[in-house]
């Protein structure tokens, strides 16, 4: 199988509705990870929480993936 160069083929980069969500999704993981490192620094530094309150802060970060995510695992698997 041979694949040619035609003139319909489109580089995706040239797609400016490609280059739009490409952009977004840049700046969500960039926006995620600034919260998920400035709201533990806010903690200790103006609250001054103890390293148990660092540990339910970390908890409830990570708490939404067993909640959610592993029952609509099952849910899709099935």
């Amino acid at each position: 199988m041979t694949v040619t160069s035609t003139d319909t083929e489109v580089e995706v980069l040239k797609v400016p509705d490609f280059r739009r969500l490409w952009m977004a999704n840049g700046c969500r993981d960039i926006a995620g990870e600034i919260a998920s490192f400035a709201l533990p620094v806010t903690a200790v530094t103006l609250l001054g929480a103890s390293p148990l309150q660092m540990g339910f802060i970390a908890m409830c970060g990570k708490v939404g993936y067993l909640l959610i995510g592993l029952p609509a695992g099952v849910w899709v698997d099935r």
